[in-house]
């Protein structure tokens, strides 16, 4: 009986099976790669805190803003595709009829944590007070996600 040559010969089931997890690790390796995130950690009048998560957008109109106990709305916007081209916080106050920006702050990359601040954050402790009986807001934000 004549053999085949090794070149002619076929893989093995088991050769296939092998081909076939390496191909569904790397896929599931690739999706599950950790996406830019900003995580904000929010109080109200020294209560206790909420944490808030905001992703990357193409528009950063798009992105809606979180309501703080009645009294205060926040919003961080990460833009860009891809490389985050800035990442904006907005603060606003709002009474019955109308909503006030309180605060604005802008960051461009890399936006890295305050070499003092413990907490890895890179806005480091922001404290706001609102116009009206000077309510407090206090916010921290981390970056998460990016190389």
């Amino acid at each position: 009986m004549r053999q085949a040559s090794p070149a002619t010969r076929r893989p093995s089931w088991g050769a296939n099976v092998i081909a076939l997890m390496t191909l569904c690790i790397c896929h599931i390796a690739g999706a599950n790669a950790e996406v830019p995130l900003i995580r904000c950690e929010i109080s109200q009048g020294g209560g206790n805190p909420r944490v808030f998560e905001f992703r990357q957008a193409a528009d950063p109109y798009s992105v809606k803003s979180v309501d703080i106990d009645g009294y205060f709305r926040f919003k961080a916007v990460m833009v860009g595709a891809g490389p985050i081209a800035y990442i904006k916080l907005y603060t606003y106050y709002q009474d019955s009829d109308r909503v006030i920006l309180l605060h604005e702050a802008k960051y461009v990359p890399p936006a890295v944590p305050s070499p003092t601040d413990s907490t890895r954050s890179f806005t480091g402790i922001n404290y706001l007070y609102s116009p009206v009986l000077g309510r407090e807001l206090q916010y921290s934000c981390t970056l998460t996600g990016t190389a």
